[in-house]
């Protein structure tokens, strides 16, 4: 080992006196050339977003001062124009501009931004602000161009993407609307609800809609939110429908959750009609074929969180679930389980779609409640009037037992049908209870004719 560093030393002494300290300045000094850039760099990046004006005294057109005074300007220029306008700015489609807006503070800040533009050809922010600030002087085509420009630079720079994805709209070209929205809320998912209004409008042509079914086709990862939220953004109830109809047969159908939230706006707003149709068409065949009045009153289908199937809340000092029953593991059933004090029921119910005439309610219980006042089956009318009950069930049924009530629903103003399920409390001595009670089988038929 020291015999080898023996013979570097004396290589390194050659070195030296051939050539002299002229190579080792010269190294020396390109080194604090690059240490100075660099540090140079970082310092006017870090300044610029605060001290912009002092950047560019120093380094003129510098992109980031330069990008970071055009952002304030273009703001307050924005701000002014919407004022102008009465609305807020893109109101009424990309590339409207008030005459107002053609300063000379404008034509300053596109000379600024095409100086820095010249520094950093690829900078698309840059090319950005250039497009909004032609826009606002009332340059379309230029706007456009830049625009286009920008978003082809970075996907990313989600202003001119939006900008893109409005444009495309309002000019009719649906594909490109549905290429921008897409890469915009790629890159920026929480811009969904924003997006929302303007491809809803999208989906009300039949073009727009056939191209907006193929992305969704896709799954992009913002299509839960966009088909959760699509109904709040269309004219048309029945929109959402017909892109729930076209992505059924494709790799990518409809989810549960993207159904039930169209499912509870038509509810919420009382269009019951096609609320239950469409629920009946995404229903499994099984399901389909098994179909009654009631649905699944046998409790042996999972709880989907539609109206149109049970559903349960939470009370205090009460559990209702659905459960295997302890006579026949094979089955289910509904089983209401008290405690030993004060119980605050949960509430448990089922929407109908039944026709006017003459119905029974029949079901199965077992089991023991002991209380001041039991449990009771009801149907009620959407407006709340009570059209038949059955008795209070109270005490020991050892044995699985057969229950039934008759009603009635009337010609008009009762739909949708509720089913509930009640402790048939009424003050808070009377919710006192202990106990459990199961029931299974339960049906709605025809009453028969006399």
């Amino acid at each position: 080992m020291m015999p080898f560093l023996a013979f570097l030393r004396a290589q390194w002494a050659q070195s030296v006196s051939r050539h002299g300290l002229r190579r080792i300045v010269l190294l020396l000094g390109c080194g604090l050339l690059l240490f100075w850039l660099t540090a140079s760099h970082i310092l006017m990046e870090g300044l610029s977003g605060y001290y912009p004006n002092a950047v560019l005294f120093f380094r003129p057109y510098y992109p980031s001062a330069v990008q970071t005074i055009a952002e304030e300007q273009l703001r307050s220029a924005l701000e002014r124009a919407a004022k102008e306008q009465g609305s807020a700015p893109g109101a009424k489609g990309a590339g409207a501009s008030p005459a107002s807006s053609q300063s000379s503070d404008l034509g300053r800040l596109r000379e600024q931004l095409a100086g820095a533009l010249a520094n950093e050809p690829l900078n698309a922010r840059t090319v950005r602000q250039l497009g909004q600030a032609a826009e606002l002087q009332g340059d379309a085509k230029g706007a456009q161009r830049l625009m286009r420009m920008a978003a082809r630079l970075s996907l990313t720079e989600s202003v001119a993407v939006d900008w893109m994805m409005r444009k495309s709209f309002f000019g009719g070209d649906h594909r490109a609307a549905v290429y921008y929205a897409d890469a915009l809320l790629r890159s920026h998912s929480e811009l969904v609800p924003y997006a929302a209004p303007a491809l809803g409008q999208l989906a009300e042509t039949k073009t727009g809609r056939d191209v907006l079914v193929k992305f969704l086709a896709t799954e992009p990862p913002w299509r839960n939110t966009f088909l959760r939220l699509i109904a709040s953004n269309v004219a048309d109830a029945r929109t959402p429908f017909e892109i729930f109809m076209a992505l059924k047969d494709t790799p990518a159908p409809p989810q549960q959750s993207e159904l039930r939230a169209y499912v509870e706006f038509l509810t919420g707003h009382e269009f019951f009609d096609l609320a239950y149709f469409t629920w009946l068409q995404f229903l499994p065949p099984e399901q389909l074929a098994n179909m009654g009045f009631l649905f699944n009153g046998g409790f042996e289908q999972a709880l989907s969180g539609f109206p149109f199937d049970w559903t349960i809340g939470r009370g205090t000092g009460v559990t209702v679930d659905i459960a295997p029953r302890l006579d026949a593991q094979d089955k289910r059933g509904l089983l209401v389980s008290f405690g030993a004090g004060r119980a605050s029921f949960p509430r448990v119910y089922q929407w109908a779609a039944l026709p006017p005439g003459d119905f029974r309610f029949k079901g199965l219980l077992k089991g023991e409640l002991i209380a001041r006042r039991g449990l009771q089956w009801s149907v009620h009318c959407h407006g709340g009037q009570t059209i038949g009950e059955s008795e209070m069930f109270l005490g020991r049924r050892q044995e699985w037992t057969n229950f039934e009530f008759a009603f009635t629903v009337p010609t008009t103003g009762c739909a949708p049908e509720i089913v509930i399920l009640t402790h048939a409390s009424r003050s808070p001595s009377e919710q006192m209870a202990s106990g459990a009670i199961w029931f299974d089988d339960l049906t709605i038929v025809r009453a028969p004719e006399n």
